[in-house]
């Protein structure tokens, strides 16, 4: 059994099919969708999700959001999502290191440092 899954992104449609399982990563954890959820809407997290489609497994980089299950159907809203094949290892470490290599002067700027040191670690999440 499966339902209608869409990841979209405020540019595009990132992956739009039929899934009979996706786990997400949630603001407190990860959170698994199967066929029957209930309806049901919450924060997403930076993170890896995993969605089991007839062809496998499509891995994919979420950099928070929100998601909605209703009527049977998961909708994703990110802020970013990256499949694993459009990832590039050098580029993810890459931007690992500068966000590393950042010295915030107040509490601003820490907290934007973290949401890229955030958003590169569930990058390579998504490439291991």
């Amino acid at each position: 059994m499966a339902f209608r899954c869409t990841v979209l992104t405020p540019e595009r449609v990132a992956f739009e099919g039929e899934v009979s399982e996706a786990v997400l990563p949630a603001h407190d954890g990860e959170l698994g969708i199967l066929p029957g959820h209930a309806d049901f809407l919450g924060a997403l997290g930076q993170g890896v999700a995993r969605l089991k489609t007839s062809d496998g497994v499509k891995v994919m980089a979420l950099d928070g959001g929100y998601l909605r299950v209703g009527g049977g159907d998961l909708t994703v809203l990110a802020r970013e999502a990256l499949s694993k094949d459009a990832l590039s290892k050098s580029d993810v470490e890459k931007a690992l290191a500068e966000a590393l290599a950042e010295k915030p002067k107040d509490p601003a700027e820490a907290g934007r440092r973290d949401e890229r040191l955030g958003w590169a670690r569930a990058r390579l999440r998504a490439l291991a």
